[in-house]
């Protein structure tokens, strides 16, 4: 790319609104009743958000999935060919499975690679629930429960309070799974997190699982070599908190860990092997085709690591974005990164999705903001 497209590209994005360099926006009325997105993921060719909603009559938690629409900078309804209401997705970069209701305690999975290829399954709730594969079950993760489903033969339900000692309130923040492990990871905010490996054998699931990290987690993804990156943070009005860490399937090497609340009480112990440049949190992660992991920081930009190497700035600047509702100061903070065709899609809580574009091999800048078509 030329010097002179660099810098034209350059005036462009600085022009835009509301995002400004350091995204340090004044919210327009329009944005302000945006829908609360929850997490970012990346399907086929498809940038998708999952957004918290409430059924009107019974207050439960359901999840609707809207798209980036790049002709319009709108997110418009996801849905399957046949129409049927979308209400999970698999969240990591390997898998392309969907979920959709196919009436009460009915789902239907879709595989977006393999059109011909469907399957119909029954559960016991409708939901919300998370999605994972591997290669030989299919992983229904709910608040409370596990519906595993083989290949071949009859699906079962697991509690997960037989397998896992420590209770949680809400459903997994992030899953993976693997051949030999379910990985679930949890964010409770200031109640706590963690990421839990839970063992599977030939015949699925078993109550054999060990606790991987003790952080809240936002994100798992795998690697080209089947390693596990594991991310997660808090930010809080006393303190932040931020971690990435890499598990092999025996051990886990922590990359980065800083906890503003342990230092300032004298009980930090684990040693980071790489320092974020501030205080801030880890929102999202993602992996890119070179397995370079991409994470966004609320309040430091956007970085790259890649194995044994410094960590790289590839966007300075504040991400977590707060305003006033009445009676209410709202948090426009990051819940997820995703990375197609040398773009890097930001979902924030309240304010869209944010797009980053690459300039040269190291660096990004904020390009448009992307917001839910009205």
């Amino acid at each position: 790319m030329s010097l002179i497209k660099l810098l034209l590209l350059a005036i462009f994005a600085a022009a835009l609104s509301p995002v400004a360099d350091e995204l340090s926006l004044t919210v327009p009325p329009l944005i302000k009743e945006q829908p609360l997105i929850d997490s970012i993921y990346k399907i086929g060719p498809h940038i998708v958000v999952s957004v918290e909603e409430q059924t009107a009559k019974s207050g439960d938690l359901h999840h609707s999935f809207w798209e980036v629409d790049e002709q319009k900078d709108r997110l418009i309804p996801f849905a399957v060919k046949n129409g049927e209401r979308v209400i999970a997705v698999t969240g990591n970069s390997r898998s392309t499975l969907i979920a959709a209701s196919a009436g009460k305690n009915k789902i239907h999975l879709v595989y977006p690679d393999q059109p011909t290829r469907t399957t119909y399954i029954k559960t016991p709730d409708d939901g919300p629930f998370h999605l994972a594969e591997n290669n030989r079950f299919i992983y229904l993760v709910f608040t409370d429960m596990v519906v595993e489903v083989p290949r071949r033969g009859v699906e079962r339900t697991i509690k997960l309070d037989v397998i896992l000692t420590e209770r949680w309130k809400s459903i997994a923040r992030a899953i993976v799974a693997t051949d030999d492990e379910l990985i679930l990871g949890y964010d409770e905010g200031e109640w706590g997190g963690g990421a839990y490996a839970i063992k599977v054998s030939e015949k699925g699931l078993t109550t054999e699982y060990r606790k991987l990290t003790s952080e809240n987690v936002c994100a798992i993804n795998l690697d080209s070599k089947d390693g596990i990156w594991i991310a997660g943070g808090l930010s809080h009005m006393v303190g932040r908190q931020a971690s990435l860490h890499y598990y092999n399937g025996k051990t886990v090497r922590p990359i980065i860990f800083a906890n503003d609340f342990h230092e300032k009480n004298g009980k930090q112990a684990i040693r980071s092997e790489v320092v974020l440049p501030k205080p801030t949190a880890i929102n999202g992660m993602t992996i890119n085709a070179e397995d370079d992991v991409l994470l966004v920081a609320s309040e430091a930009g956007l970085f790259s690591y890649a194995a044994d190497k410094p960590l790289s700035i590839l966007w300075s600047g504040n991400l977590y974005i707060t305003y006033e509702r009445p009676g209410v100061i709202v948090g426009g903070f990051p819940q997820g990164v995703v990375e197609k065709d040398r773009h890097l899609y930001v979902a924030s809580r309240s304010l869209g999705v944010f797009r980053f574009d690459a300039i040269g091999s190291t660096a990004y800048i904020p390009v448009k903001q992307i917001i839910f078509e009205r």
